[in-house]
């Protein structure tokens, strides 16, 4: 009896390595993709299923499709770490690498989604990501290198890659409750902390560059120089402080610049110029300083309360006293004193102002 005992369980043995041996094996491997892709059906496809489990496992083309997304890729490649990850409480791979992959977002409901979504059930970790195209939505991105060890505790990440022909460094670290990324790029440097389960996204953000080069953004030569960015709020309102040198198609300065804003426009508390020239006319600001409203719900506004300004026009004395300022895109209001336009005609048309109604105090030669 014993002996038929040890024979049942050595078959036993035997049967089980053999199909783990057979799974293990490339035509296993297609099985097993097969099979996986049958329980999952019709949201997973799997097309050209190669390697093993115990190696790299490769497939040609694949798409999974989820109530918020759909996801598409093409030479999708997995080398996993089977001793590390064999606890089940983390997932670990060597290498995860795709020629292309594609995330398209879905339309979903109103109602706000719960943040315990955002916790991880297990830790990921991957030595090497590798993606030649990234792509959510509209937004692409190219080379992406990348390392990752994301556990609730800790989102460690360290990627480069390139974004709209320039080198992008992104690392994050830290929790949900107060995660940090740093991003290096266009010669500035920004860092930012957020609390990722707050409904309202409450964030930080410090940016600093010593020369922004950003005329191909803009669509006309401009340059930031020595710029400093700070930012506090959430994802309704914020507050922020701005210092930089400009040198703009227009004209150069020094700008200085703190207040409040929301999805409709920005309330700037304070706004300071400094030795500020126009290019193409004899005109120079000395110092100008204003409270203003920008809007750009609908239509663009800008409203300027406050007004003072000192410097030249033509090389003599010039200074300027506005109570309120306000422009849209067809015409500029100036409020008390007498209408006096002073500047040529070429830089008129050159800050695209239309028609002018009202009055504004001015003096000074000309």
């Amino acid at each position: 009896m014993l002996r038929w005992s040890i024979l049942v369980v050595l078959m036993g043995v035997l049967l089980a390595v053999l199909v783990v041996g057979a799974l293990l094996s490339p035509a296993g491997t297609r099985l097993l993709a097969g099979y996986v892709e049958s329980l999952l059906e019709p949201a997973l496809e799997l097309e050209g299923a190669t390697g093993s489990i115990l190696g790299e496992l490769c497939v040609e083309r694949f798409s999974y499709t989820h109530e918020q997304a759909v996801v598409t890729g093409r030479s999708l490649c997995v080398e996993a770490n089977l001793w590390t990850s064999i606890d089940f409480l983390q997932v670990s791979l060597e290498s995860l690498t795709a020629e292309r992959l594609e995330i398209r977002t879905l339309p979903t409901s109103s109602e706000a989604s719960s943040t315990d979504a955002l916790s991880l059930p297990m830790g990921v970790e991957i030595e090497r990501l590798a993606i030649g195209l990234l792509g959510v939505d509209d937004f692409m991105l190219t080379d992406l290198e990348s390392a990752l060890d994301l556990r609730d505790d800790d989102l460690k990440s360290n990627s480069t890659f390139v974004f709209d022909e320039q080198s992008v460094r992104l690392t994050t670290s830290g929790p949900w409750r107060a995660a940090t990324a740093r991003l290096e790029a266009l010669g500035a440097v920004a860092e930012l902390t957020a609390d990722l389960l707050a409904a309202e996204l409450p964030y930080q953000l410090e940016v600093r560059g010593e020369r922004l080069a950003l005329s191909r953004y803009a669509g006309r030569p401009l340059t930031l120089d020595n710029m400093v960015l700070g930012a506090r709020g959430d994802l309704q309102q914020y507050r922020f402080e701005v210092s930089s040198g400009v040198t703009d198609a227009l004209a150069t300065g020094t700008v200085k610049a703190a207040g409040s804003g929301d999805w409709n426009g920005v309330e700037l508390d304070r706004l300071e110029i400094a030795d500020a020239r126009l290019v193409d006319a004899p005109v120079a600001i000395q110092m100008l300083s204003a409270r203003a409203r920008i809007g750009w719900q609908g239509t663009f506004e800008l409203g300027l309360r406050d007004v003072v300004a000192r410097g030249s026009f033509d090389d003599r004395p010039l200074s300027v006293r506005l109570p309120e300022l306000s422009m849209n895109e067809a015409s500029v209001t100036f409020v008390s004193g007498e209408l006096r336009p002073f500047l040529p005609a070429t830089v008129a048309s050159a800050i695209r102002v239309f028609r002018f109604d009202g009055r504004y105090d001015f003096a000074g030669a000309v």
